[in-house]
């Protein structure tokens, strides 16, 4: 008799929900933050937010591409924000510091909503206070319904069949889909953001999940709310648990200050052993050129008699001076200008090279983001580092200052090239090394 009660009583709120005649689980305004990664796929999923969503919702769209990114007429009851790309700058941690809702949601473009989905996914944060996290059924627990989902109409025929036949049920489960979870908002304070040092979007949101476990938080599947995924992850990813858990993710937090989000200064030093103001000049008007917004310089010169410090006032950016009596070509010349950089990065600016706009900041996204010791344009694969006694062109690399780094840095100069030597390095520290292969770049250093 309960049983049969309770699915009387499920379906008829079920229907006065669907009718509009019961007021949602929350009337503030929810933050649903949309990971873009195709144009064509974002349209679809904040049309169907659009269409299918009865709570007030501030979209953040977070681009993961470089497609141009259209905006659709939206109802009066969804606004949308697009985030503009920025070297250094972390978009999708930067979306979570804007979540205003006491409940946000954190979406994959590739999602298309079904009607009344954001409503049952908050019903569990009101029913067990030990909850942090809520997702829906996907086609990865639901295989046969997405085959059938050929069309939205169908589409969403599928999702009320479910909605009735499980009408407010939903179960504790040890992990979720990662691709659309509704969170609570004070597991940012707690665990902090997405950590970039896992290398994907799919691992990056299970390892925050997993961090919000080891906080002895609970997770629910909403066995009543079917969302389609157009794809079932990213192209070449598997997941497992070993790389997502790399480091021990309970002691884990990645801040969101203003800080922490803002790009990180990035010192670019340049030997010059024949100074000249024309040839500095030169430099500087290339340095504007790059699309990376906080960076210094500095110049190694060299000098007949004794050394100098100075500093260059009418440059658009910070530029400093060493001068060096002997070789400035020198690992003491090198480690001279580590010592003035004020950069949590140092790269090297090579006069006898053309740089595309986005050298410096592709180097500095690869390492800042990945939370890496070195990354490095290898485009020959001639200088992997496949053991501890291999070295690696300055003229290629970024790398985190030496203050912040365990082990020592140590440059080597072999035939006029300086080369900065890993040798001594530990395991941990060796898989901190980002290299950037041909196919992801057009740059070909002579």
């Amino acid at each position: 008799m309960d049983r049969e009660l309770t699915a009387r009583l499920s379906a008829r709120a079920s229907n006065l929900i669907e009718r509009g005649m019961l007021p949602p689980p929350m009337n503030e305004r929810v933050t649903v933050i949309v990971r873009s990664t195709r144009a064509r796929w974002t349209k679809l999923c904040i049309y169907a937010l659009c269409q299918n969503t009865k709570q007030t919702i501030h979209v953040i769209v977070v681009p993961d591409h470089t497609e141009e990114l259209t905006s659709i007429d939206e109802p009066h009851t969804v606004s949308v924000q697009y985030l503009a790309p920025e070297p250094g700058l972390d978009l999708s941690n930067l979306a979570l510091s804007m979540a205003e809702s006491s409940l946000f949601v954190m979406m994959e473009d590739r999602v298309i909503v079904t009607p009344d989905w954001l409503s049952k996914l908050l019903w569990p944060f009101y029913e067990d206070s030990t909850i942090a996290l809520t997702g829906p059924v996907t086609s990865k627990h639901h295989p046969t319904a997405a085959g059938q989902a050929e069309s939205l109409n169908r589409l969403y025929h599928i999702s009320k069949e479910l909605s009735s036949e499980y009408a407010g049920v939903w179960t504790y489960e040890p992990m979720l889909d990662w691709t659309c979870l509704v969170c609570r908002a004070n597991l940012i304070s707690e665990i902090g953001g997405l950590d970039y040092a896992c290398p994907t979007g799919e691992a990056r949101v299970t390892n925050w999940i997993i961090r919000a476990i080891d906080h002895n938080w609970k997770l629910a599947l909403c066995r009543d709310t079917y969302l389609h995924a157009m794809q079932a992850r990213e192209p070449g990813t598997t997941i497992n648990r070993e790389p997502v858990m790399r480091e021990n993710s309970k002691d884990l937090f990645i801040p969101l200050t203003k800080a922490a989000l803002s790009p990180p200064l990035m010192t670019l030093i340049v030997n010059l052993p024949n100074f000249s103001c024309d040839q500095l000049n030169r430099i500087i008007l290339e340095l504007t050129k790059q699309n990376y917004p906080s960076i210094e310089l500095v110049v190694i010169s060299r000098l007949p008699d004794s050394g100098f410090i100075a500093e260059k006032n009418d440059s658009p950016f910070p530029v400093h001076f060493i001068g060096l009596a002997g070789n400035p070509h020198s690992p003491k010349a090198y480690a001279a200008a580590w010592a003035l950089a004020n950069g949590k990065y140092i790269s090297y600016w090579n006069p006898d090279t053309i740089y595309d706009s986005d050298y410096f900041g592709t180097l500095l996204d690869r390492v800042h983001k990945r939370r890496s010791l070195i990354a490095f344009y290898d485009d020959k694969g001639s200088h992997v580092p496949k053991n501890k006694k291999q070295q690696i062109p300055l003229k290629r690399l970024i790398h985190l200052h030496p203050n912040e780094n365990d082990t020592p840095y140590v440059v080597h100069i072999a035939q006029d090239e300086a080369y900065l030597s890993i040798d001594g390095w530990k395991d941990n520290q060796m898989n901190r090394i980002e290299r950037i292969l041909p196919y992801e770049t057009d740059y070909h250093l002579s």
